[in-house]
């Protein structure tokens, strides 16, 4: 519903995430998850973690660190971090529910892998030359 007065226009009923600069209030979500620092290295929000079970939080923190070593080493930029972080954001989040020694469904499974194939292409141009 929209409703006009003398003091603007408000619309009622409705609800979502607000992505912008300078925006601010309660429910605003910045980012959506994803965070690329200035310095060029790959994080995944906290908030995901925190949904993993403890082995695999940890396994993707090192698996940063190591990946973020690279960047730094190899003195990636901006462009070439970007898919890096989108797609180990987009396996973490693909990796909840999942539980070690437990064999997932054929369907996560191959989402998972497809995930997981996907952050290779994209870490490849930040490990060493050999």
């Amino acid at each position: 519903m929209v409703l006009e007065d003398d003091k603007g226009i408000h619309i009622s009923g409705v609800g979502g995430d607000v992505i912008g600069v300078d925006v601010s209030g309660s429910g605003n979500i910045i980012g959506k998850g994803i965070n690329v620092d200035i310095s060029g290295t790959v994080s995944i929000n906290s908030q995901i973690l925190n949904k993993l079970p403890e082995e695999y939080s940890t396994a993707f923190k090192q698996f940063i660190e190591k990946i973020n070593e690279q960047i730094k080493k190899n003195n990636l930029n901006q462009q070439q971090v970007q898919p890096i972080q989108e797609s180990i954001t987009e396996l973490a989040k693909e990796s909840e529910g999942m539980i070690p020694d437990k064999e997932p469904s054929i369907l996560k499974k191959q989402s998972w892998k497809e995930k997981f194939f996907k952050v290779l292409k994209n870490v490849i141009p930040a490990l060493p030359k050999t």
